[in-house]
């Protein structure tokens, strides 16, 4: 499954967007209106009347449009300085808008005000752990991983080089993977033995890399991402035959 969530995809747009709001501001409080008559879209009436617009532009507004798009393309592109520099540049925006309603700079406080509590609630968005997680793990970029199957299987985790056997269950399952939850020794990146218990399929024996680790929270219980490998063509029937009752219903 390749496709990004519609949030991220939404929220990218909406900034890369954003120029063309500060565009139809500024030529609305400080332009004449557009006059187009009967000439052409591509006509020089239109082009002069976007220099106009553009020559009334600000510093500041300068610096808002471009960084904006840079924020757009940041968050499309789910690197983890793109999260920062959209905190940072939504509580530059917030700053803006109130200085300008302070100051009565020809502009309205209800859509100043509005523009403010927009851009909060995007901000608190992008605070929610489930969709923050992804710019800080790349590992865990969830749009790049073949569909999950939500499940409750016993299976039990042991490291190579311990014999210890830990004790859990698999919460979902995908043809490359699964989330196994329970109480996990060690670190991420780790290599360790899966023994699933399945009706069907006995104990299914599978090695597997520890992708990422969890403390759990509201979405989700302690444990552990792990990814499939040295997978050959019987183990992944196997997968297929735990999955594919889930995927018709």
């Amino acid at each position: 499954m390749k496709k990004k969530p519609i949030p991220i995809l939404i929220i990218s747009i909406i900034y890369m967007l954003l120029p063309l709001w500060y565009y139809g501001q500024t030529a609305y409080y400080y332009a004449p209106p557009f006059i187009l008559k009967n000439s052409g879209f591509f006509s020089l009436d239109v082009f002069f009347n976007f220099l106009n617009v553009i020559s009334k532009y600000t510093l500041s507004t300068y610096i808002i449009s471009i960084s904006t798009v840079i924020v757009g393309i940041g968050i499309f592109m789910v690197k983890r300085w793109s999260l920062y520099f959209f905190y940072l540049h939504a509580m530059g925006i917030v700053i803006w808008n109130f200085y300008l309603a302070k100051f009565d700079l020809g502009q309205s406080f209800i859509l100043l005000l509005t523009l403010s509590v927009l851009q909060f609630a995007i901000t608190i968005i992008f605070i929610s752990k489930t969709l923050r997680e992804p710019y800080f793990n790349p590992r865990i970029r969830w749009w790049k991983q073949d569909k999950r199957f939500y499940v409750d299987i016993p299976a039990a985790l042991k490291y190579p080089d311990k014999e210890k056997i830990l004790e859990g269950k698999v919460k979902d399952i995908s043809d490359s993977g699964i989330f196994w939850a329970g109480d996990l020794e060690g670190t991420d990146g780790q290599i360790v033995e899966i023994n699933i218990s399945h009706k069907d399929l006995l104990n299914l024996s599978l090695t597997g890399e520890i992708v990422w680790l969890t403390e759990g929270n509201k979405s989700h219980p302690k444990g552990a991402g792990i990814k499939f490998i040295n997978m050959d063509k019987d183990k992944k029937k196997n997968i297929k035959k735990i999955i594919e009752p889930i995927r018709i219903r």
